[in-house]
């Protein structure tokens, strides 16, 4: 969830997770609680990132870390936030039984914060995914395929020339480089009728 990304690992530190997710999820969700941050995105990135820990337990670490984020938002009993406080919990209720899994399967040093850096480092190679599954990623390359009538959008959605255009703008969004939009011929559909009656202006291969 939005209100926990804080605590997800990206690189080689906690908190530059945050680069991805800051510019709206984090002061948002906040806001959603009913929390005023009291910061803007920038304003608290730079705070966060000015966090310095040294503890080597990952899961320590962790909570360290987040003991000092509700500190910064001046959030004093985290339970008077009932949504968040749950969040809270779920997150290091299911992380200490997935490491205790592990250390019974003999991974002693699972819990030491080398570990932890490994474990959520980026990985290169092809994620595939669902439209909705890439939201606030993004992709030097992006491949969408299938974008048919009745698939996006949806046959069955209400506003479907709405939700189309939502559709496309996240996957056109997602592309640092090259964007590639697919909808096959075979498959006895029509292409996204949005995506049909679009401009292209394409360069000039010399």
């Amino acid at each position: 969830s939005a209100e926990m990304c804080v605590l997800r690992w990206h690189g080689n530190t906690l908190h530059q997770v945050l680069h991805l997710v800051l510019e709206t999820a984090v002061v948002d969700a906040l806001a959603d609680e009913g929390i005023k941050c009291g910061h803007t995105p920038k304003s608290l990135l730079k705070e966060l990132n000015a966090i310095q820990l040294t503890e080597q337990n990952g899961m320590q670490y962790l909570e360290q870390y987040f003991q000092k984020f509700l500190e910064l938002i001046r959030i004093p009993l985290l339970d008077t936030y009932p949504s968040l406080h749950n969040h809270y919990l779920s997150f290091f209720e299911t992380a200490h039984k997935k490491i205790a899994r592990a250390k019974s399967d003999g991974l002693e040093l699972i819990e030491g914060i080398d570990n932890f850096k490994r474990a959520f480092r980026p990985r290169s190679g092809i994620t595939i995914s669902t439209i909705h599954g890439i939201k606030g990623a993004e992709f030097d390359n992006v491949i969408a395929f299938s974008l048919l009538e009745g698939l996006v959008p949806h046959w069955a959605d209400p506003k479907p020339n709405d939700i189309a255009k939502k559709l496309l703008y996240v996957i056109c969004s997602r592309a640092r480089k090259n964007l590639f939009l697919i909808s096959e011929t075979a498959r006895g559909k029509a292409g996204t009728s949005e995506l049909v009656k679009t401009n292209y202006l394409y360069d000039t291969v010399p």
